[in-house]
């Protein structure tokens, strides 16, 4: 029962995007737009960007930045610190 619980929680790996070209096809964007999005700090190497953190990326600081988004990590990291209390 363990092994099957074990195999169908996702990972970073399962949203591992190996290039650039694909980062702009998962995004729906232009490949220039992602050069522009990784000379403004966006996370992520040549076969390593991660679908997870480019989104939080996007959302917080990047171009896409909600202020909504941000309250809600906030929120969200602030519950997990009083729950370990």
């Amino acid at each position: 029962m363990a092994r099957k619980q074990q195999q169908d929680v996702q990972t970073d790996e399962d949203f591992r995007l190996g290039t650039q070209a694909d980062v702009a096809r998962a995004f729906e964007v232009e490949r220039s737009t992602v050069h522009t999005w990784i000379q403004k700090g966006m996370p992520g190497t040549d076969g390593a960007y991660f679908y997870h953190h480019i989104t939080r990326w996007l959302l917080s600081v990047g171009p896409w930045k909600s202020e909504r988004y941000r309250e809600a990590l906030i929120e969200k990291s602030i519950s997990r610190s009083l729950e370990s209390k």
